[in-house]
C-alpha cells in the first residue's frame, strides 16, 4: 500500500513534529501541508492509496473511503456486559481464562482483543497480527492512547501486543509443539 504522513491543519504546532516521526517509524514519506491543499488533493497529487494524518486527537487515516480513526467498538459494550455477570460467546467459544495466551490473526480495530486480554488479565498473553501497515499503526497507537470510562477497558488494551504482519508469515515463524 502506497502511502504517506501528514498534519492535520487544526491543532498544535507539535502535528508536524508527529506526523514526521510516524513517517520515519513507518518508513513512508512526510508531506508537507500548506494551509489550502486537501488529502485528497495530497493523495491525487502524490498517487497515494490513503494518508495518515496527524491530529490534536491522535492518528487518523484519510483514503477514499472516507476517514477512519481507532475507537474499540463493541468491546465497549461487550466489557459492559461481561462486568454485569453476562456472558460473552467469544470468550466462552475460545474457553478464555486468566492466564491464557490467544493469538489475534485479523486485528482490524481489535474488538475481539481487548475483549480476550480483559478476561486473560496481566497474567495471560494477547498478539494480534495486523497486515495493513496504515491500519496496525492506528490501531497500535489507539491501544496505547486511548481512554474511556472502564478503566478496566484501558488497561486491557494497553496489554495488546501488536505485530504488523500476514498471518500466513507469522506463523511459520512460531515453534510448534505436538499434543500427545
Amino acid at each position: 500500500m502506497n502511502f504517506a504522513t501528514v498534519r492535520g491543519l487544526n491543532g498544535g504546532s507539535d502535528l508536524p513534529t508527529k506526523a514526521k516521526k510516524w513517517a520515519e517509524l513507518l518508513g513512508v514519506p512526510y508531506i508537507e501541508r500548506d494551509g489550502n491543499s486537501s488529502l485528497q488533493f495530497i493523495m491525487q497529487s502524490y498517487n497515494l492509496d490513503c494518508l495518515i494524518v496527524a491530529t490534536k486527537n491522535g492518528p487518523q487515516i484519510f483514503s477514499e473511503e472516507g476517514k477512519l480513526f481507532y475507537h474499540p467498538g463493541m468491546a465497549v459494550l461487550r466489557l459492559q456486559k461481561l462486568l454485569r455477570g453476562e456472558r460473552d460467546n467469544f470468550v466462552e467459544a475460545c474457553e478464555l481464562q486468566a492466564g491464557s495466551r490467544i493469538l489475534d490473526a485479523t486485528l482490524g480495530f481489535a474488538s475481539d482483543a481487548a475483549i480476550a486480554s480483559y478476561v486473560v488479565g496481566p497474567e495471560g498473553c494477547v498478539q494480534g497480527l495486523e497486515a495493513s501497515k496504515p491500519l496496525w499503526f492506528l490501531v497500535k497507537e489507539g491501544l496505547h492512547n486511548y481512554v474511556g470510562e472502564e478503566t478496566e477497558l484501558n488497561e486491557a488494551l494497553r496489554r495488546i501486543e501488536t505485530v504488523c504482519t500476514e498471518a500466513k508469515v507469522y506463523l511459520k515463524t512460531l515453534e510448534t509443539t505436538v499434543l500427545m
